[in-house]
C-alpha cells in the first residue's frame, strides 16, 4: 500500500469516527430535550391576590417581575455568552456560548467553551426529575467525562435549577412546589424538593423587588476525587422586560475560597423565548 493510500484510509476512518460521534451527540441532546418537554404542566395563571401569605420581600419580587393574570411558563429557552474558569484556583478566563432550556421538569445547559484557539470543549449540564447529569466532550464529539445520578451532583444541579429560576420566574411560585420562609425585609429562604432531593437558597431582594443575589453555605463543587460542599453565591442584574416579565440579563456566580468570593462564571442573556 502506498503512503498516499494509507493516508486516505486514515483520514476516512477519522472522518467516519467524527461523523458517528456527531450523530451520537445529536441523538443524546434530542433525547434529553424530549424528556424535558415530555410533561406539559396544566395551564394556570398568576394571581396576585394569593401572594399575601408569602414573606413581604417575596411578594414584592413577584409584583416586580410578573404581570397579574399572565399564564405560567411551560418552557424557556435562551442563549448565553460569557466567560468562565474551571476552578477557583484558575487564573485564565475561557469564552463560551450556550443554549439553555428549562421547564417545570428540569433544565439543559449546552455550552461550547474555547479552551484554546484550536481546542473547544462541549459541556452539557442538566437535571431532570431530580437526577443530575454533567458531560464533557472535546471538540463536542469525544466524551472525556460523565457524571450522572450521584447524590452530590443531584443536589448541586437542583441548587442551580432553583437559582436560575429568576430566568423563568413563575417556577418560584408556591404552586410549582417552592416554599418560602421569611428571614428579614430584604431576604427569604426558598426551598425546593424533587424526588428525594431537597435544596434551599437564600434569596436577596432590592427595594424594588428584584433578586440581586442568591446564596447557600454548602453547594457541592466538583473537585479532584469527588464533590465538596462549598459556600456558593450568584449575583443577578440588568433586568429587562420580556413578554410581560422582568428577568435579569447578566449574572455572575462563584465559590468562596476561605473568606473571599471567587467568581468563576460571568454571562449575558442575548436571546430569550418563552412558551406558555
Amino acid at each position: 500500500m502506498t503512503p498516499l493510500k494509507y493516508l486516505i484510509i486514515v483520514v476516512a476512518i477519522v472522518a467516519l469516527a467524527f461523523y458517528v460521534a456527531a450523530l451520537c451527540r445529536r441523538s443524546f441532546l434530542r433525547q434529553l430535550t424530549k424528556e424535558l418537554e415530555s410533561r406539559e404542566e396544566p395551564s394556570s395563571n398568576v394571581d396576585f391576590s394569593v401572594l399575601s401569605a408569602l414573606p413581604p420581600p417575596v411578594q414584592r419580587y413577584f409584583r416586580f417581575v410578573l404581570t397579574d393574570g399572565q399564564p405560567f411558563i411551560t418552557q424557556v429557552s435562551f442563549l448565553q455568552t460569557g466567560k468562565l474558569k474551571t476552578d477557583v484556583r484558575s487564573s485564565g478566563w475561557m469564552p463560551f456560548t450556550a443554549r439553555h432550556i428549562a421547564t417545570p421538569t428540569g433544565f439543559l445547559w449546552n455550552a461550547d467553551i474555547s479552551v484554546l484557539p484550536w481546542l473547544s470543549v462541549n459541556v452539557i449540564d442538566s437535571v431532570l426529575h431530580g437526577i443530575g447529569l454533567s458531560r464533557v466532550s472535546v471538540f463536542s464529539l469525544l466524551t472525556v467525562a460523565t457524571d450522572k445520578g450521584l447524590p452530590q451532583l443531584n443536589e448541586a444541579a437542583l441548587h442551580r435549577y432553583l437559582a436560575e429560576a429568576v430566568w423563568y420566574p413563575t417556577l418560584l411560585l408556591p404552586q410549582n412546589g417552592v416554599s418560602w420562609t421569611a428571614v428579614d425585609e430584604s431576604s427569604a429562604l426558598a426551598t425546593l424538593s424533587e424526588s428525594e432531593v431537597t435544596v434551599s437558597l437564600l434569596f436577596h431582594f432590592d427595594n424594588e423587588g428584584a433578586v440581586t443575589k442568591v446564596s447557600t453555605p454548602a453547594r457541592y463543587r466538583k473537585v479532584r476525587g469527588g464533590y465538596q460542599p462549598t459556600p456558593w453565591e450568584g449575583h443577578f442584574s440588568q433586568y429587562a422586560w420580556y413578554e410581560g416579565m422582568q428577568v435579569p440579563t447578566y449574572a455572575e456566580v462563584g465559590w468562596y475560597d476561605s473568606k473571599n468570593l471567587v467568581v468563576v462564571w460571568k454571562g449575558d442573556i442575548t436571546q430569550i423565548k418563552f412558551r406558555f
